[in-house]
């Protein structure tokens, strides 16, 4: 694949080496490291945390995933690094170029509805087959480790909203 970068002095390049900078020290992780991840020459990443070219949106989505993947103590995932590069990743996020948008839906995997909607219909069935084999005992505690979890995510989730709040406003995203 024929990675470019365009260049542009329309995006968030200090706000984009800021988050780069705070995944490099709180992973202890050198640029060639972090470079590793897309995979891209260190000098490239180098390019990007200058500002002297805008990383493409397949690049940084590969980068996102392998931080959320290695690194989830972070919180950090393709959403963020988008962000934090000026894409716009959905409708309700940061604001973007109408052409990052439209770079966006591009890239991402095409399915058809049928095939979706069968996929998790079939998701569905096997679940409900599950929960039915098991005793009342199992399901409650099931029940119970599925709550769990759920408040689990959610404190990871608000840890991330605050911490991307501080990096928006110019601060260290790193919470006390």
């Amino acid at each position: 694949m024929l990675l470019y970068m365009v260049k542009t002095r329309s995006w968030p390049a200090d706000r984009f080496r800021a988050l780069l900078d705070d995944v490099m020290r709180q992973t202890q992780l050198s640029q060639a490291q972090l470079a590793a991840y897309v995979p891209i020459d260190q000098s490239q990443l180098s390019r990007w945390r200058s500002g002297a070219s805008r990383p493409r949106y397949e690049s940084l989505a590969t980068l996102g995933r392998a931080l959320q993947r290695e690194h989830p103590e972070l919180g950090i995932g393709p959403d963020e690094i988008l962000a934090a590069a000026g894409y716009t990743t959905d409708p309700e996020g940061p604001p973007g170029r109408e052409e990052d948008a439209a770079e966006a839906r591009a890239a991402a995997p095409s399915r058809p509805a049928s095939e979706v909607t069968r996929t998790v219909e079939e998701i569905q069935a096997e679940i409900n087959e599950i929960l039915a084999r098991m005793t009342p005992e199992e399901r409650a505690q099931w029940e119970r480790d599925m709550a769990a979890e759920d408040a689990r995510l959610e404190l990871i989730r608000q840890r991330r909203r605050l911490q991307w709040a501080r990096l928006m406003r110019g601060e260290s995203p790193e919470l006390d």
